[in-house]
């Protein structure tokens, strides 16, 4: 695999070519602990809103080249691992790191205006993620925890 170079959404062109990608945060999914899937936090079999097992999957569309573009779900904490392990493989763990995630809640909810508002900032964490992995050699893009978290690797 030749060397995966990011673009964010705004500066993105498929005519770049298959060695560039872009990423955004198309939608989600409530998962229940009893269901597995469903559509609204309501559905679950628990007190509506509260964690109870169920949980949020993000469904993050890449686009790279001519490909058809493809989604991954992710769940918050897979972000967040994500961006641990992008700052661990930073060549100089002094230099500053300007990928703030979405902050934690302290009793996991299931609240529509919150799961939006924490799409939007992790579209803004990953794009930040994918910038620091394009413009660090040690990191990169290819064969890299960006690449397996989107399933960039060929």
């Amino acid at each position: 695999m030749s060397a995966l170079m990011y673009f964010p959404p705004n500066t993105y062109s498929s005519r770049y070519g298959d060695e560039f990608f872009t990423l955004s945060v198309v939608g989600h999914e409530v998962v229940c602990a009893a269901e597995r899937d469903c559509s609204l936090p309501s559905s679950c079999p628990s007190v509506p809103g509260l964690w109870n097992g169920t949980h949020v999957v993000y469904k993050v569309e890449v686009r790279r080249g001519e490909r058809e573009p493809w989604q991954v779900k992710r769940r918050f904490s897979e972000c967040l691992a994500l961006g641990d392990a992008v700052r661990a493989a930073q060549a100089d763990p002094t230099a500053p790191f300007n990928a703030v995630a979405p902050a934690k809640t302290f009793f996991p909810r299931v609240d529509e205006a919150l799961i939006l508002e924490r799409r939007t900032l992790l579209e803004e964490f990953l794009d930040r993620l994918c910038l620091i992995a394009s413009r660090t050699p040690k990191i990169g893009c290819s064969k890299s925890a960006v690449a397996r978290f989107l399933l960039l690797e060929d």
